[in-house]
């Protein structure tokens, strides 16, 4: 998850100065949600790959969310 956080983090500020911040942020902030909403249907049986992408899919979304 830090990884995805990182990467779309650096990669934020060339995001933002080509479709501007609000846009960037909105992105980041529905792809955190729906990612939440994935966890919603964690059972005890869930796959490590699959809770794995729905981490990566959390952390990228806080990482393109977040602003210099």
């Amino acid at each position: 998850m830090m990884a995805a956080v990182l990467a779309t983090n650096l990669i934020a500020a060339k995001v933002t100065a080509a479709i501007g911040a609000r846009l960037t942020i909105a992105t980041g902030l529905a792809v955190t949600a729906a990612s939440c909403l994935a966890m919603l249907g964690l059972r005890e049986g869930t796959p490590y790959a699959a809770i794995c992408a729905q981490l990566i899919g959390l952390g990228g979304g806080l990482g393109r969310s977040s602003r210099r």
